[in-house]
């Protein structure tokens, strides 16, 4: 063991550039052999049947990184025993250095990587851990490794180391030139009729013919008159307007009623019957009601009035809602939901109702009926 420690010393005080012994095995592996060295492992290379190997368990690889290395990968030393080896260990030691470096400046190690095999059979021991942080610029970087085989040194033999890297992309080379044109295939079957196109643009009306001449005949006897024609729609009309008005009684008990045009009567006085109104002389639908208050006097607090659409007796959905404000000041309101449809002969009248007796409020309703 110090025999090996003291050549070691001496190893890393030389610069060994022994590039020569890198063969690429592939893009992304070269292989490196053991360097040439008297003072390790005998007089030279030794061999094992027809393996090159070193003499004894001990050998130099040195090697430049490749200029193209992107990634590393691994290394690995080959050892082929002489004996069987139960149980041995590789010592790894590993220099790096590049352009106007000192040598023995950046060494690291001892690494101690176990091993068994079998007599003559080849070991491949990875040294990745030792090799891969010393890698280094590719293109740049020098690595000098020194590995020897403990206890079973004069048994073993090295190989040589295997280095497994991920290459940079090449730039792509010149485009070559265009092969010569093949053979026509033979004709395909015939592919499946597709859908009709879009229909093009109707064409220019033809010129007119010439009049044919006038035929010569009997006048034929007159037809029957045909039926009366069915009667036409109604043409569009604003519909017919009504109005109404008054002044609210004092009393707010009191429930009165108006045709569509004045005519107010109350409750109170002639009974319900006055809530039939009168008849509408023609179909139509009331679609619009307004209801506009102006307060004349006693204008303190407002009165809410509502005017309802009654139809043959009935109160419909259709009603308007409106509150006094100050004195002389007009509020209108215009109602269009639950519109009234109405057949000729049909009962109409308006419901008055409101809320406080106290403003005199005079009122005044427009209907519209189409």
């Amino acid at each position: 063991m110090n025999r090996i420690g003291a050549l070691f010393t001496r190893a890393v005080s030389v610069i060994c550039i022994t590039l020569s012994w890198a063969a690429p095995l592939s893009a992304q592996e070269i292989w490196i052999a053991p360097t040439y060295q008297a003072d390790l492992g005998g007089l030279g290379i030794g061999t094992n049947v027809v393996w090159p190997v070193s003499p004894l368990g001990v050998a130099r690889l040195a090697f430049g990184v490749p200029n193209d290395l992107q990634t590393f990968q691994s290394a690995k030393i080959a050892v082929i025993p002489s004996v069987p080896i139960a149980s041995s260990t590789a010592v790894v030691y590993v220099c790096a250095a590049s352009n106007s470096d000192l040598v023995g400046a950046s060494c690291t190690g001892p690494s101690n990587f176990p091993f068994s095999g079998l007599a003559n059979q080849l070991v491949e021991v990875d040294i990745s851990t030792a090799v891969g942080p010393r890698v280094g610029l590719p293109g740049q970087n020098y690595l000098a490794v020194l590995a020897f085989t403990t206890p079973s040194t004069a048994s073993d033999h090295f190989l040589g180391m295997r280095f497994a890297y991920t290459a940079t992309a090449g730039s792509t080379g010149p485009t070559g030139a265009t092969g010569a044109t093949g053979a026509t295939g033979p004709r395909g079957a015939t592919g499946a009729t597709g859908p009709n196109g879009v229909t093009g643009p109707t064409g220019a009306t033809g010129a007119t013919g010439n009049t044919g001449a006038t035929g010569t005949g009997l006048a034929g006897p007159t037809g029957p008159t045909g039926a009366t024609g069915a009667t036409g729609a109604t043409g569009s009309s604003a519909g017919t307007i009504y109005m109404a008005a008054g002044t609210t009684p004092l009393s707010t008990a009191t429930v009165w009623y108006s045709p569509l045009s004045n005519g107010i009567v109350s409750a109170t006085a002639l009974g319900n019957a006055v809530q039939f109104g009168a008849p509408t002389p023609v179909a139509c639908t009331i679609n619009l009601l307004h209801l506009q208050l102006t307060c004349g006097s006693s204008c303190g607090s407002g009165d809410t009035m509502t005017v309802t659409v009654v139809k043959n007796g009935v109160d419909t959905a259709m009603s308007c809602t409106g509150t006094s404000v100050g004195t002389n000041a007009s509020v209108t309101t215009v109602c269009a939901a639950n519109p009234v449809a109405l057949a000729a002969g049909d009962a109409v009248a308006l419901k008055f109702s409101h809320t406080n007796g106290t403003p005199i409020v005079h009122y005044g309703t427009g209907i519209r009926c189409q």
